[in-house]
């Protein structure tokens, strides 16, 4: 059963528009005794209205559906303003209204018709809200008797205004919806081109659902009819197709936004809510009924609910994005609830049903192009960090890389010590860069060849190498050691005087025989001949290090000729 409600709000109006408006006052159609006393019955509609007049329009017109409910009023219309041409506007949209009434104007009975079955340009009055031109004479009543078809129940609210206060607030009405629909479909172009410029998939999405919503939207409030087709009664193709596209698409946005893989039972889920909505948007365009618009409305409730499940799990995680989103829901969920709520209530004027969905809209995409911009700015500084890691990464590789290139070149392999090819690089080095006294020694291993001879190359070998390891023990981190050849090495000492450095020369002296008699025990020699002779000599900047690397090498001669195991300073 419907919900008859009659709006009485014209005083208010008149106070506050200045305009003039009507009160209604209800009529009792004969003998009978009606629970609603506005609610007619239809054999009281055919005792009131004549035959031929109820009969004229046109039966291609006519609803017809098997899920249409039909409803009778009849009202009392007191004319005591001094104007004849009013206009009646229905709150809600019907698929057909009819009005009948005798006109003491024109002294015949007049038949008017609008609803969603009769076209703009077939209708007295075309404009997007319901609405049917009406004379009335001045100081009498007139008797309206209104026929309603609709699929389901509505409430049915009428007021009477007067033309000036009707194209008054439609102008307002029609310039805010202009104004919202330009506003977001200048929002979808821009995440549109984003999405040309490179950046993410889900920038394409979301101008895909702003596009989508925008003609749906424009179809529910019959812009669309009234501006692209005047010709033809309104269907629900408009209102279909694009609704389960806008749903479609935002499936795919979540998809893409909240990175939901198709693998887990979360995906699997969401892909089936996808196909679901693919097979609503293909029966759209086959038969596009109210019957499946019911369908699609069941189906949404489910697939917003499992949105917003993703929303409030990544909100709970401490995501500022997701939280962003969910605030973003609240608007257009809220506008979308109430908009259809007050289709079946008296609540709101028609001049502004579906301003707050259209307000909900905007606010939405706002607060969704900040979040868009917060998530790809997140992804920038992850994609910047893990870039910053990669090169990291590989500069550490190339360097270990590098340093193990530069052992293999510059390291002796048998010591590890660095070798003459090195030697000679950080003796350029060390003339240019370096402005402070260095000291230079020169060690000899004397008889080494009698160990090579008698006890064989692997016992020479680890002579060597203990030789190498008693050097690294004894001098500083910063001092160069290199194998010169055989069993000769250099020492540069950076920053040593030449009174420190002699120093530690006598002080490797001594330990060295710890080091004899280490390797006399190894070789069970009761008598060790293995000695070190060492040549020292400085260097001062602006002179050549290698000149004075040779001095020290000519002091190291002196000490083998002087009998060997001994210090020889360069005079």
């Amino acid at each position: 059963m419907y919900k008859i409600n009659i709006k009485i709000l014209f005083c208010l109006i008149l106070i506050l528009c200045s305009v003039p408006v009507f009160s209604f006052s209800p009529v009792n159609a004969g003998e009978e005794t009606f629970r609603k006393i506005d609610d007619i019955s239809r054999q009281v509609w055919q005792n009131s209205v004549p035959d031929h007049v109820e009969n004229s329009l046109e039966k291609r017109y006519l609803y017809d559906s098997p899920l249409k409910t039909d409803r009778y009023l009849a009202v009392t219309v007191h004319n005591t303003t001094g104007r004849e041409r009013w206009c009646l506007e229905f709150q809600s949209q019907f698929e057909l209204v009819e009005i009948f009434y005798f006109s003491r104007i024109r002294n015949s009975w007049v038949s008017l018709y609008s609803g969603d079955q009769i076209p703009m340009n077939r209708r007295d009055l075309p404009h997007p809200s319901l609405i049917i031109p009406l004379e009335l004479s001045d100081a009498s009543e007139t008797d309206l008797f209104i026929h309603v078809q609709d699929y389901q129940e509505k409430s049915i609210t009428v007021r009477l205004v007067s033309p000036e206060m009707f194209l008054l607030q439609a102008g307002k009405r029609n310039g805010f919806l202009y104004f919202s629909f330009s506003f977001i479909i200048i929002v979808a172009l821009y995440h549109f081109f984003l999405y040309l410029a490179g950046r993410k998939q889900f920038y394409l999405y979301y101008a895909l659902v702003m596009i989508c919503l925008v003609i749906t939207l424009l179809g529910k409030q019959r812009i669309f009819s009234y501006i692209f087709l005047p010709g033809r009664p309104y269907g629900y193709f408009i209102y279909l197709f694009f609704n389960s596209l806008a749903i479609l698409f935002s499936l795919l946005f979540s998809k893409a936004f909240f990175r939901i893989s198709g693998r887990g039972r979360e995906g699997r889920i969401l892909t089936g809510f996808i196909a679901l909505f693919v097979l609503i948007t293909a029966f759209s365009l086959i038969r596009p009924t109210p019957v499946l618009g019911d369908i699609m409305n069941l189906l949404i409730i489910p697939a917003l609910v499992y949105i917003l499940y993703f929303i409030f799990r990544k909100s709970f995680k401490g995501d500022r994005v997701s939280r962003l989103v969910l605030l973003s829901f609240l608007p257009l969920v809220t506008g979308g609830l109430l908009d259809n709520l007050f289709a079946y209530t008296d609540f709101l004027s028609s001049s502004r049903q579906g301003l707050l969905l259209v307000t909900g809209t905007m606010i939405h995409a706002l607060i969704m192009s900040y979040s868009m911009a917060m998530r790809q700015a997140d992804l920038d500084l992850r994609y910047t960090a893990l870039r910053k890691t990669f090169h990291s990464h590989v500069d550490r590789s190339v360097k270990a890389r590098t340093e193990e290139l530069q052992n293999t070149v510059y390291r002796d392999p048998l010591t590890g010590l660095l070798n003459r090819a090195c030697m000679l690089d950080k003796i350029q080095e060390i003339e240019n860069n370096y402005r402070e006294e260095l000291s230079i020694l020169f060690a000899d291993l004397d008889n080494f060849k009698y160990y090579n001879d008698n006890f064989g190359h692997p016992a020479g070998d680890r002579i060597l190498e203990d030789f190498s390891r008693f050097l690294m023990t004894h001098l500083r981190s910063d001092d160069l050691i290199f194998r010169y050849g055989g069993d000769e090495f250099l020492i540069l000492m950076p920053s040593t005087p030449s009174e420190p450095a002699r120093q530690l020369s006598r002080r490797l002296h001594e330990e060295f025989q710890n080091l004899v008699e280490k390797i006399s025990r190894e070789l069970s020699e009761k008598e060790c001949l293995l000695g070190l002779s060492l040549g020292f000599a400085s260097w001062h900047p602006g002179s050549s290090l290698m000149d004075a690397v040779n001095k020290a090498d000519q002091a190291l001669l002196t000490a083998k000729e002087q009998g060997k195991n001994r210090i020889c300073i360069y005079q």
